[in-house]
């Protein structure tokens, strides 16, 4: 048997007493997170499962009364009830402000994505943090998602890009490639191609509006993952209030 997923028709040619429809999702209420601390609509979280501990870890950032993010660790026995983890007592940072705090704050601007890589040999750069350090992209590794290296040699962007960058590997190619943005503002979906995570390709455009899409929409950030032998993106769109943006898409160029 075989296994068919409906994106579209293109390998059917009759359907017998059988309507495709789309599936509408439940939500959870003890799945519901939330961080008395910080606000954390600009969280994007990343979810793993720490391979000492079998517990479920997530990284995300909070936004304070300062106007900083924060990078911040949470932990769930079961992926479904989740509560800040206390790692004060085993990831020393200077100044720290909050409990579940997993780095200085004067190394970060905004998160990106903690990425599981799990063809990494060394245990210790297993998870890997794209990071906005103020005016250039930064990078992080770890084992569990506590302790953090600041690797300050590794630049993956050539500008500065918001958050919602996603990592996927291509077998294939043996290849990973990063679904970002060109810069901070300009909201298209670009992919930046790397082998070592040391030497990165330019980046180059995959996916931009059209005139088929409504007035004002922008290409947000498109997360992608495996499923089988294809690769899924789902595509945020986002609809801009109708005001000038000067700094939009700059010079059209992408590097």
């Amino acid at each position: 048997m075989k296994t068919l997923l409906f994106f579209n028709d293109w390998s059917l040619c009759r359907i017998d007493n059988m309507r495709i429809r789309q599936g509408k999702p439940e939500p959870v209420p003890d799945a519901t997170f939330l961080d008395s601390h910080v606000d954390i609509a600009w969280g994007y979280p990343s979810v793993f499962q720490d391979e000492k501990s079998g517990r479920w870890r997530m990284i995300y950032q909070g936004h304070y009364s300062d106007r900083k993010y924060y990078p911040l660790v949470a932990e769930s026995t079961d992926g479904v009830a989740w509560s800040i983890l206390d790692v004060s007592d085993r990831c020393a940072i200077p100044d720290r402000k909050f409990p579940h705090q997993i780095l200085p704050k004067g190394e970060v601007g905004e998160i990106h994505i903690a990425y599981h890589d799990q063809r990494e040999e060394a245990p210790a750069k297993r998870l890997k943090l794209l990071i906005d350090a103020h005016s250039h992209p930064g990078f992080a590794t770890s084992p569990d998602g506590i302790h953090w290296t600041v690797d300050s040699s590794v630049r993956w962007h050539r500008n500065v890009s918001d958050p919602a960058a996603s990592v996927f590997y291509v077998p294939h190619r043996d290849m990973y490639t990063l679904s970002v943005r060109p810069r901070s503002n300009d909201r298209r979906v670009c992919f930046i191609e790397t082998r070592d995570w040391r030497e990165f390709s330019t980046p180059f455009l995959v996916m931009e509006p059209d005139a088929l899409d409504g007035p004002l929409t922008q290409c947000y950030g498109m997360p992608i993952f495996p499923v089988g032998e294809l690769f899924v993106g789902f595509l945020w769109l986002y609809h801009t209030e109708p005001r000038s943006a000067p700094f939009k898409f700059y010079d059209g160029k992408v590097d």
